[in-house]
Protein backbone atom coordinates (compact mmCIF):
# COMPACT_ATOMS: atom_id res chain seq x y z
CA UNK A 1 0.00 0.00 0.00
CA UNK A 2 2.92 2.01 0.28
CA UNK A 3 2.94 3.58 -3.41
CA UNK A 4 -0.77 4.52 -3.01
CA UNK A 5 0.03 6.67 -0.34
CA UNK A 6 2.29 7.97 -1.46
CA UNK A 7 0.84 9.32 -4.63
CA UNK A 8 -2.13 9.94 -2.44
CA UNK A 9 -0.26 12.19 0.10
CA UNK A 10 1.62 14.11 -3.27
CA UNK A 11 -1.40 14.43 -4.61
CA UNK A 12 -3.55 15.81 -1.71
CA UNK A 13 -5.69 12.88 -2.52
CA UNK A 14 -7.53 9.51 -0.57
CA UNK A 15 -6.13 6.36 -1.18
CA UNK A 16 -9.35 5.20 -2.65
CA UNK A 17 -9.35 8.27 -4.95
CA UNK A 18 -5.67 7.20 -6.36
CA UNK A 19 -7.25 3.61 -7.02
CA UNK A 20 -10.44 4.90 -8.89
CA UNK A 21 -8.18 6.96 -10.59
CA UNK A 22 -5.99 3.90 -11.85
CA UNK A 23 -9.13 1.95 -12.60
CA UNK A 24 -10.23 4.76 -14.77
CA UNK A 25 -6.93 5.47 -16.69
CA UNK A 26 -7.23 1.20 -17.52
CA UNK A 27 -9.33 2.84 -20.38
CA UNK A 28 -6.05 3.40 -22.11
CA UNK A 29 -4.59 0.27 -21.06
CA UNK A 30 -7.56 -1.89 -22.95
CA UNK A 31 -8.92 0.55 -24.95
CA UNK A 32 -12.07 0.35 -24.25
CA UNK A 33 -14.21 1.87 -21.22
CA UNK A 34 -13.54 1.06 -17.61
CA UNK A 35 -16.54 2.03 -15.06
CA UNK A 36 -15.83 1.03 -11.93
CA UNK A 37 -18.31 0.41 -9.41
CA UNK A 38 -17.65 0.87 -6.25
CA UNK A 39 -19.37 -0.79 -3.16
CA UNK A 40 -20.58 2.51 -0.75
CA UNK A 41 -22.69 2.94 1.94
CA UNK A 42 -22.24 7.09 2.38
CA UNK A 43 -23.09 9.89 0.46
CA UNK A 44 -19.30 10.99 1.28
CA UNK A 45 -17.81 7.84 0.14
CA UNK A 46 -19.62 8.27 -2.83
CA UNK A 47 -18.59 12.09 -3.72
CA UNK A 48 -14.94 10.55 -2.67
CA UNK A 49 -14.82 7.95 -5.11
CA UNK A 50 -16.78 9.91 -8.30
CA UNK A 51 -13.94 12.67 -7.93
CA UNK A 52 -11.51 9.93 -8.33
CA UNK A 53 -12.21 9.79 -12.19
CA UNK A 54 -10.70 13.15 -12.33
CA UNK A 55 -7.44 11.94 -10.16
CA UNK A 56 -4.98 10.90 -14.03
CA UNK A 57 -1.98 9.44 -13.17
CA UNK A 58 1.43 9.91 -14.70
CA UNK A 59 3.36 7.06 -16.64
CA UNK A 60 5.23 6.75 -13.37
CA UNK A 61 2.65 6.35 -11.15
CA UNK A 62 0.50 3.68 -13.71
CA UNK A 63 3.58 1.69 -13.61
CA UNK A 64 4.04 1.48 -10.11
CA UNK A 65 0.68 0.29 -9.58
CA UNK A 66 1.04 -1.89 -12.19
CA UNK A 67 3.91 -3.69 -9.90
CA UNK A 68 1.49 -3.58 -7.15
CA UNK A 69 -1.27 -5.01 -8.82
CA UNK A 70 0.27 -7.67 -10.41
CA UNK A 71 1.10 -9.14 -6.55
CA UNK A 72 -2.39 -9.80 -6.17
CA UNK A 73 -4.22 -13.02 -6.94
CA UNK A 74 -6.53 -15.49 -6.33
CA UNK A 75 -10.16 -14.36 -4.88
CA UNK A 76 -11.24 -11.66 -2.02
CA UNK A 77 -12.90 -13.95 0.08
CA UNK A 78 -12.13 -17.94 0.63
CA UNK A 79 -15.98 -18.42 -0.77
CA UNK A 80 -17.14 -15.79 -3.79
CA UNK A 81 -20.48 -17.44 -2.97
CA UNK A 82 -20.98 -15.43 0.73
CA UNK A 83 -18.94 -12.11 -0.65
CA UNK A 84 -22.48 -9.80 -0.12
CA UNK A 85 -23.94 -12.04 2.39
CA UNK A 86 -25.79 -9.84 4.75
CA UNK A 87 -25.68 -6.84 3.08
CA UNK A 88 -29.13 -7.10 1.51
CA UNK A 89 -30.83 -6.24 5.13
CA UNK A 90 -28.30 -3.87 6.15
CA UNK A 91 -29.72 0.01 5.86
Amino acid sequence: MAPLREIAAGRGVTIAQVAMGWLHGRERVFGLPVVPIPGTRSRARVEENASGARVHLSDEENAGLERLAAQVAGDRYADMTFASAGREQQH
